[in-house]
């Protein structure tokens, strides 16, 4: 993949970490919509009716914002090509080696993410509604796969 693919890669992954407060929220209510459509309260509460109050998921908005830099560093590493072919100045906040110099931890941290990723994934019921949430988190695991792949070492079985 050339420079510019990589910095095009890096950059989706922080549109995609920005993104993650609004896909979450507004995603939540997409997936009560579906699944508790038609239903009304009876005064019991039960999956659909509870008394949740949403105290933590308040914090998603500045937990992501605090985590932004610390994300930024983490996806231009994964996409970052090898030092010998960096011709942009922002690869800066790549690490000095590529993401083949810190194997296995980085590639230990992706498959985590993806597992994250996945378990998002299938928490939405399959549905016109849902689709756009669907679609958020199937770009999520396709590029953190993506990512994985490239920043692969090419030596680490000895070839």
């Amino acid at each position: 993949m050339r420079e510019r693919g990589r910095f095009g890669m890096a950059m989706l992954g922080a549109s995609l970490w920005i993104g993650y407060p609004v896909i979450f929220w507004f995603g939540a209510g997409a997936k009560w919509q579906v699944r508790c459509a038609g239903r009304k309260f009876t005064g019991a509460f039960d999956d659909c009716f509870n008394d949740y109050i949403p105290v933590l998921d308040v914090m998603v908005f500045p937990v992501t914002l605090l985590l932004f830099y610390p994300f930024l560093r983490f996806a231009f590493m994964l996409y970052a090509p090898p030092v010998d072919m960096r011709n942009r100045a922002i690869w800066w906040l790549a690490r000095k080696g590529g993401g083949g110099d810190y194997y296995p931890v980085l590639h230990l941290f992706v498959g985590f993410a993806l597992m994250w990723a996945g378990m998002h994934l299938a928490g939405y019921p399959v549905a016109w509604r849902t689709s756009p949430y669907i679609v958020y988190w199937m770009i999520w695991i396709a590029w953190l796969a993506v990512g994985g792949w490239i920043s692969w070492p090419t030596d680490v079985h000895g070839e």
